[in-house]
């Protein structure tokens, strides 16, 4: 059961090959394939596909067993750009921050940064 009803885009890209990838606050146990996300200044809504967590940070990460979840992989040279990844996500996972793909439901818009949408259910 989702408890926390808003959430806060903090960064959005539109991926050629995968979709809309949003960057979000929440506050809440996890989102589960299917939620329903409105935007509370525009009329239009998208809906969760799944949660992105990460290969080179997989154990570290905050899990949710409501959420469908899907691994991206990713090489890095030097480590040292492997390391600061993985402390920018532990970071960002503190304060609330993970990232999802989502779609538009009748449309193809990402949310805008710093939009506020509410959870419809």
């Amino acid at each position: 059961m989702i408890k926390e009803k808003n959430l806060k885009i903090l960064e959005c890209w539109n991926i050629t090959g995968r979709g809309i990838i949003a960057e979000l606050q929440y506050n809440g146990k996890g989102l589960p394939e299917g939620t329903i996300l409105k935007s509370s200044q525009k009329n239009i809504q998208w809906k969760i596909k799944n949660r992105l967590l990460f290969n080179h940070t997989l154990d570290k990460q905050k899990r949710f067993p409501n959420e469908k979840e899907i691994i991206m992989r990713f090489h890095f040279r030097p480590i040292e750009n492997l390391e600061k990844s993985e402390k920018d996500i532990q970071n960002k996972e503190e304060k609330g921050i993970y990232q999802y793909e989502i779609e538009g439901i009748g449309h193809d818009q990402k949310p805008e940064k710093n939009e506020q949408l509410e959870i419809e259910k």
